[in-house]
């Protein structure tokens, strides 16, 4: 009796030491696999997930300090500038990039100045505009008693095409650098410095950006007076003061660009003839712009409802009665989204105040 029992007990052990059976395991094989399956969906919908918004954060930023740059400059757009705009060469708007009238009278530079689908390749993505914006720069030479931008007094305008300009403030002179855009009051003409000697800066022809060019075939005026056809004597409190000519729009790389012409331009050569070599200085806004549009907010002065009208290519005309400018840019990411095998992209908009233009004498 007592040998059965332990026989028994003997059994039952080997029993519960035999380990799981085949259908076990399996069941407990797909169980795992199941519950790691899930768990690498939820894995990989988080990574995905913070992927898009690591990618649509440095999108956003990217373009918010693009609008950031661009916003400060439509607002300042026109400050001091001549709001009919001011005159250049004959055909010399071609080394600013925009588009000369085809007359024979010197050319006008407008405050602002629009073009539309200039850029691009619309079989693959949206033609992208391209905006110019003159401005006065008001931290050229400041009144030290009152803080006032001010301009160098013009003692005379002479040399054989009227191309040299007298500063009377000689000991000022030091303010003004070759290779910069100068605007002479009263005249509302601008002209590119290629040479200062003494209290005289010179604006000779063959200037780097072309805009000292003849006014007429022969002689050239640089700096000549309204329907002057020979010398003319200094208009009255004229003053000499430093543009600030700067131009929007994207490349076929996709990086939104700020050209900023003249300002900060390498010098080459040596002595006093020093001439510019480099017309303008580029800097990337942001990487990645795939449309870039532009629209005017026009008001008509001749409304008796004051109403405005909203188009993407402004007339001559219509420049100087721009009162906001919309901007609509779309970036996107610098990589490609694995789950969607497509690029993160996002659109922003922004609409600016031009508060400068036809709010000021001129």
């Amino acid at each position: 009796m007592r040998t059965a029992v332990k026989q028994t007990s003997s059994r039952r052990r080997r029993s519960r030491q035999s380990g799981f059976s085949l259908i076990e395991l399996m069941v407990s094989v797909v169980i795992f696999l199941v519950v790691m399956g899930a768990l690498y969906s939820l894995l990989r919908v988080g990574a995905s997930d913070r992927f898009t918004t690591n990618q649509r954060a440095e999108i956003l930023q990217s373009a918010r300090s693009a609008m950031n740059q661009l916003g400060r400059e439509i607002t300042n757009a026109g400050y001091e500038f001549p709001d009919n705009g001011a005159l250049v060469g004959n055909g010399c708007l071609a080394g600013v990039g925009l588009p000369n009238d085809n007359g024979t009278n010197p050319d006008t530079l407008p405050v602002v100045f629009g073009r539309n689908d200039v850029t691009g390749d619309a079989t693959v993505r949206p033609n992208t505009d391209q905006m110019t914006i003159a401005t006065i720069d008001d931290t050229f030479y400041v009144d030290p008693l009152t803080g006032t931008p001010q301009g160098l007094t013009i003692g005379s305008i002479g040399g054989t095409q009227r191309e040299q300009v007298t500063i009377q403030n000689a000991a000022l002179i030091d303010r003004c650098s070759v290779g910069e855009l100068y605007i002479v009051s009263k005249a509302n003409r601008i002209g590119w410095c290629t040479q200062i000697a003494g209290a005289t800066l010179t604006f000779a022809p063959g200037d780097v950006l072309a805009m000292n060019s003849a006014h007429t075939t022969s002689p050239t005026y640089v700096f000549r007076g309204p329907g002057a056809t020979g010398a003319w004597s200094t208009p009255p409190g004229a003053t000499l003061r430093r543009v600030r000519l700067s131009t929007y729009f994207v490349t076929p790389q996709l990086t939104l660009v700020r050209r900023a012409y003249s300002s900060g331009a390498v010098l080459g050569g040596t002595g006093a003839g020093v001439v510019a070599n480099a017309p303008f200085v580029d800097m990337p806004l942001a990487e990645g712009v795939e449309d870039f549009q532009i629209e005017y907010i026009v008001q008509n002065p001749l409304d008796p409802q004051n109403r405005t009208l909203v188009t993407s290519t402004p007339t001559v005309g219509q420049l100087i009665f721009i009162r906001q400018i919309r901007v609509t840019m779309t970036v996107r990411g610098p990589e490609i989204d694995p789950r969607t095998r497509d690029y993160s992209r996002a659109t922003t908009t922004a609409t600016y105040n031009t508060r400068n233009i036809l709010f000021k004498q001129t």
